[in-house]
């Protein structure tokens, strides 16, 4: 174990998470999500995806004010063109998974940002995220 942890768990230390998780409802437009951190801490989005087979398109997805992708998101087929983040669930499609990520993590003090940029959302969209250092 390494010095750190030996040290906090051997002083009564513990680990603790916390995960806040919500839903973004149909009829949303623009910014969607805009969330910001503790000063000092980090955002870690841990699961963005839609119900089942039903997709949701042109989601930018960002932090500090960088989009880094622009998809459509769909938890039930995350293969090109199409993306989710989270534990991925049984695919039995003939691509891979290609567009899943487990994780995204901004900087220190960048805000997350998911917008949707033209119209307003069709279906339910997921979300998760933690704050950390």
């Amino acid at each position: 174990m390494s010095e750190l942890l030996s040290t906090g768990f051997s002083s009564g230390g513990s680990i603790t998470r916390s995960i806040i998780t919500g839903s973004i409802g149909s009829g949303a437009s623009g910014d969607i999500l805009d969330v910001s951190p503790p000063a000092g801490r980090k955002i870690t989005l841990l699961h963005l995806s839609t119900f089942d087979l039903l997709a949701e398109t042109g989601i930018s997805v960002g932090f500090g004010g960088t989009v880094f992708v622009t998809a459509t998101i769909n938890g039930s087929d995350p293969t090109i063109g199409n993306f989710s983040v989270g534990s991925y669930q049984p695919y039995a499609g003939t691509l891979p998974p290609v567009g899943n990520v487990q994780s995204v993590s901004g900087d220190t003090d960048e805000s997350l940002v998911i917008s949707k940029g033209v119209g307003s959302t069709g279906t339910t969209i997921y979300f998760a995220y933690e704050f950390g250092e």
